[in-house]
């Protein structure tokens, strides 16, 4: 029995000293006699949904600023409230649950404090940290002229910075309209706004508009010319019939009104849409056979193996029809050392689209370098592989559908290298319309 009680004891005595080596581990310091205490509130503006903004689950992070490594994470609803913390300065943070992403399908909120909170002995400091909505909320409304118009439609909306969201849809369908885009860390002064949609009877309309914050009078929080955390921006899509349409734009047209609202207020600022002018087609590369030196020997031949002639004729598209025997081969005969694809097009947002994968600056994108951002490429034309003597070039069907949502002339320039340095670089121009 006094054994019993012996080791009864020693693991009470065990369980109360680790007790303790933990609360001071979570004080921060060896020592828990040189601490005070820090009460903390968080609140969201008033300028938010008409639902309250629960802050229960928001993640608390307190951060020793003279010694990073005492970092604390809590959950707001289970933290101890005041909470006991070593002398010292601290810095708090505080964000909804989870990360923020691009796309959500809710707000996302965060704040921190704007200056060190200084714990002193045996004093409880209070605090409040301000959670703003960080990311902007795209609501979209259609009306039933466009709903009766349009069978199906793509609509893609671009910051300038790569980061662009496309949104599809159908009629009859259940049509998601409200989604909560992180931008505000590009400040983005326009956004791009390009619709693609097809009529009841097949035809494809288009229309593409700038929307620029500079043109609204408010923002949320401090104002600016950019877009930012908190917005809401209110974009409502119609349709015209040929009565009030010019000829050469077809038979019916796509109608876009744009304002921002703020959240919990009925502030509404309308924002004017603008034309975006048609661009001019950028020059073409030239064709093996100019001005540019050829190696010698036949070292690098560019054939079209499928007996077609698209590097001089172009490929045409119409009504979404692509060709199904398109397939560029490249034989080299010192091997492969790089093969660089390069777009150019007509449509900018397509521009933005590809520029963000390395597809428009420079040569473009070397496919032989074995790079891990290639993978993504690898989706829409197959890899060379590097020394090889030969490579055919093809375009995906996932490739030739995105391309069909942006009408124009969009080039592919090709330049293969090979272990000597010789290069030679083909062109093929694929139209969309």
């Amino acid at each position: 029995m006094k054994k019993t009680n012996i080791l009864l004891g020693a693991g009470a005595l065990l369980l109360t000293l680790a007790s303790c080596e933990m609360k001071d581990e979570l004080l921060g310091k060896g020592s828990s006699a040189e601490t005070g205490a820090l009460e903390l509130a968080l609140s969201v503006p008033d300028r938010t949904p008409t639902r309250a903004v629960d802050t229960d689950d928001f993640t608390v992070t307190i951060t020793d600023t003279e010694n990073a490594e005492n970092t604390y994470e809590y959950v707001y609803s289970e933290m101890e409230n005041p909470i006991r913390l070593s002398v010292g300065n601290y810095r708090v943070t505080a964000h909804s649950a989870g990360d923020i992403v691009p796309i959500m399908d809710e707000a996302y909120y965060g704040g921190s404090t704007t200056t060190d909170l200084v714990i002193t002995p045996g004093v409880t400091a209070q605090t409040t940290v301000e959670c703003k909505m960080m990311n902007t909320q795209l609501s979209l409304s259609y009306g039933e002229d466009f709903l009766t118009a349009f069978k199906s439609w793509t609509i893609t909306l671009d910051d300038g910075n790569a980061h662009i969201h496309i949104i599809k849809g159908e009629s009859g369908t259940a049509t998601k309209t409200s989604w909560f885009w992180y931008i505000a860390e590009s400040q983005p002064a326009e956004l791009t706004l390009n619709v693609i949609a097809i009529t009841q009877n097949d035809q494809t309309i288009r229309e593409t508009k700038k929307l620029r914050k500079a043109d609204a009078e408010e923002s949320y929080g401090d104002d600016t010319d950019y877009f930012a955390g908190g917005d809401n921006l209110n974009i409502t899509l119609g349709a015209i019939d040929e009565g009030e349409m010019e000829p050469e734009n077809g038979s019916i047209g796509i109608v876009i009104e744009a304002d921002i609202t703020f959240a919990g207020t009925d502030d509404t600022v309308e924002i004017p849409v603008e034309d975006v002018p048609d661009e001019e087609e950028p020059e073409q590369p030239e064709q093996p056979g100019g001005d540019e030196e050829q190696p010698e020997g036949g070292n690098i031949v560019i054939s079209e193996p499928n007996g077609t002639n698209y590097l001089e004729e172009g490929v045409i598209v119409n009504n979404g029809k692509y060709p199904d025997n398109l397939l560029i081969q490249m034989d080299v005969k010192n091997g492969i050392k790089n093969l660089f694809v390069r777009i150019e097009s007509t449509d900018q947002t397509f521009l933005g689209l590809v520029g963000g994968m390395g597809l428009t600056e420079g040569q473009g994108m070397d496919l032989a370098s074995g790079s891990e951002d290639l993978e993504e490429l690898s989706n829409l034309f197959p890899l060379p592989a590097a020394n090889s003597n030969t490579y055919q070039f093809s375009m995906s069907d996932q490739l030739f559908g995105l391309l069909g949502g942006f009408k124009g002339t969009h080039t592919f320039t090709l330049t293969v290298v090979d272990t000597n340095d010789q290069k030679l670089s083909a062109a093929l121009v694929i139209t969309i319309n």
